[in-house]
Order: structure tokens, then C-alpha cells, then sequence
């Protein structure tokens, strides 16, 4: 959406917004993946503590992100990817895992459509 607004000139006082929360976010998930990696190398146990949550709503979280099953072959037949975000989400909760040092098994998406 930025890049698009960004590409027709629109709206800048919404993008220099949107990107400065975009930003101020991405701090606050750095300074949560570090939290959680102190806690666990503080006391192990709370690894499970984690995993466990990812256990319980990692595929609800994914599911979410992924268009409706009858929305699927029409999103195919535009020669879109329907599943470029949750893809996305996966790798990058794969990414924070490793630096809490955790490593687990994530909700399968579909590769990216040939």
C-alpha cells in the first residue's frame, strides 16, 4: 500500500506516518525477541513457555493471514501469490526464534505458485 501510494505521489503525511509507526514497532519487536532471550538463557524453562504459545497459536495466527479457501483459485488465476504473507510471517517468526534460541517445527504454507 505505501509503495503504491508512494509510486502515484499520494498522501505523504499518511506514509511519513505509517513509516514512522512501522518503524517505532520494529523496536518494540526487537526489544521483545531480546526479552525473551535473556528469560530463556536466564532459566530454561521458560523456552517451553514460549514454544508452547507457538504451539497453541502459531497455525491460528498464520491461518489469519491467508485468504479464505474460495478466494484461492481466483487469486491464482490473477497470477498472484495468496500466500506471499503468511509465508513471509513464518519465515520471520522462523528468524526470531533462532536469536531466542529456539528451533521448532512451524505451520506449513504453500511455496510460491510456478
Amino acid at each position: 500500500m505505501l509503495e503504491i501510494y508512494r509510486q502515484m505521489g499520494l498522501f505523504p503525511g499518511f506514509r511519513g506516518g505509517f513509516t514512522a509507526v512501522a518503524r517505532d514497532e520494529s523496536r518494540h519487536v526487537i526489544f521483545g525477541v531480546k526479552f525473551l532471550r535473556d528469560m530463556i538463557q536466564q532459566d530454561r524453562a521458560n523456552a517451553t513457555v514460549v514454544h508452547d504459545a507457538i504451539e497453541k497459536f502459531g497455525k491460528i495466527a498464520i491461518d489469519s493471514l491467508t485468504p479464505a479457501q474460495e478466494q484461492l483459485q481466483r487469486i491464482l488465476d490473477a497470477g498472484e501469490d495468496p500466500w506471499v504473507t503468511p509465508r513471509y510471517a513464518v519465515e520471520s517468526l522462523r528468524k526470531k526464534l533462532k536469536v531466542i534460541g529456539l528451533n521448532m517445527a512451524l505451520p506449513d504454507v504453500p511455496p510460491t505458485p510456478a
